[in-house]
This record gives C-alpha cells, sequence and structure tokens, in this order.
C-alpha cells in the first residue's frame, strides 16, 4: 500500500507524510516517534521532578553517546538529576536519531558498530539487535506496544537503582511511587530468568509467558501512576 501512495506510508497521519524529507527528523524529535510510531526516548518519569535529556534513553541506545550527552551536560553545570541548559544539555537518543537519519544506513552501522564494541570492552550486554549484520538474521516476533511501555516503565526502576547506589536519600524519599515500580520490576526480572532457564518450555510458550509477565507489569505501573495523579 506505501508503494501506491503519493503521500507516503508514514503511520503518524496526514502531518507527518506531508512532512518534507528534510525536515522529517526536527519533526520526529518533536513529536518523539519515529516513522513506525514507536518512541524514539523515553518520557520524562511521571513522578518526581523531570531528569535532563541526557538521561532520557533506552537500553539499545548507543552507550558512547549516552556518555558524550551526559559528559556534555556535566561539562557545562548539570548532572544526573539537573540539567546544565535546552543547549548542552541533550537526549543521546535523540542525537543518535539524528545521526542515523542523516547519514542514513552508513551512519547506522557506524553507531551500531561503535556501540558492539563498548558494551564488549566495558562488559555490558550486548543487544544483538545493534550488531551489524547478525541483526538482520535474529528476528524477534513480539508486541512492540507492549514492549515498548515495559522498557520505557524499566527506565523508572533503573533511576531507582541509580540513586540507590549513589546514596540520594533526598531524590529516594521525594519518589516513593518510583521505588514501588522497581520492586515490582525485579520481580517480574526474575520470573522472566526462570521462565528463560526453564528448558522444558518451547521458544514460543516461553515469549508468550513473558509477554503476559510484561503486560501485568505494565498495567500495575499504570494504576500506580492514576492513583498518584488522583492523589495530586
Amino acid at each position: 500500500m506505501g508503494a501506491f501512495n503519493p503521500m507516503g506510508n508514514d503511520n503518524r497521519g496526514l502531518l507527518a507524510n506531508l512532512t518534507p524529507t528534510a525536515l522529517k527528523p526536527l519533526h520526529d524529535l518533536t513529536t518523539n516517534t519515529k516513522w513506525s510510531g514507536r518512541k524514539i526516548r523515553p518520557d520524562q518519569p511521571v513522578f518526581g521532578a523531570d531528569l535532563p535529556q541526557s538521561e532520557l534513553y533506552f537500553d539499545q541506545t548507543s552507550k558512547p553517546l549516552v556518555k558524550f550527552t551526559q559528559w556534555l551536560n556535566e561539562a557545562f553545570g548539570g548532572n544526573k538529576y539537573e540539567s546544565s541548559s535546552f543547549l548542552t544539555d541533550i537526549s543521546p537518543a535523540d542525537l543518535q536519531h539524528l545521526i542515523e537519519s542523516f547519514s542514513g544506513g552508513v551512519g547506522k552501522t557506524i553507531v551500531r558498530g561503535y556501540d558492539t564494541v563498548d558494551r564488549v570492552v566495558t562488559g555490558k550486554p550486548v543487544q544483538v539487535e545493534n550488531v551489524p549484520v547478525i541483526r538482520r538474521f535474529v528476528g524477534k516476533a513480539r508486541d512492540f506496544n507492549v514492549y515498548d511501555e515495559f522498557r520505557a516503565n524499566a527506565q523508572i526502576a533503573k533511576r531507582v537503582q541509580a540513586a540507590k547506589s549513589e546514596g540520594s536519600t533526598e531524590w529516594l524519599n521525594n519518589n516513593r511511587e518510583s521505588i514501588r515500580v522497581n520492586v515490582m520490576f525485579k520481580n517480574v526480572q526474575k520470573a522472566i530468568e526462570t521462565l528463560r532457564k526453564n528448558k522444558s518450555l518451547s521458544d514460543e510458550t516461553r515469549k508468550e509467558k513473558e509477554l503476559l509477565l510484561q503486560k501485568r507489569f505494565n498495567k500495575n505501573v499504570r494504576e500506580i501512576m492514576q492513583k498518584n495523579l488522583l492523589k495530586n
């Protein structure tokens, strides 16, 4: 259908399809969506104060770009909880999207290559979908809407874990709802690990059960958010 559609096949509607190609990356950043409708970066946390842009990224975001944007924010007076300025505080996910948009396939391969090397050197988990060439042979049949929401909610838990490791007592006291999300996230992680170790399950069954756990976790987080909004 996209091939025969003169307006293009951008899933975000008429305005996105009418936006000139050269301006599409700016439209993407403004709406925080890719052509498929998936988010470029996580939204600001519902609980507590907003985070700097340099702290808004997904696990798949290039680690060298994460380090660079965090360094840039700190170099101009910011830190993990405070932004320096809108010019020097940039989301690494936004920066990666711009690089990949304007440089095409070559840029994507370079960014993914640097990310893979950095993860191997620093001992961090390698994202198979980011490994050049190999990623083309790895397919993941997932409900992307559920996974996107799960990935965004996981960032709430990871902020709590970072605050605990840094001894940020004040932030933790002001973000008690986030602590609840962190506890739930740990339970989900344990359940998913148990599923993956269960050799008696087929891959299809395991994926279905894993997706169900993610859906339940997302539902619980939404309920906490709704209660928090009503309370405020």
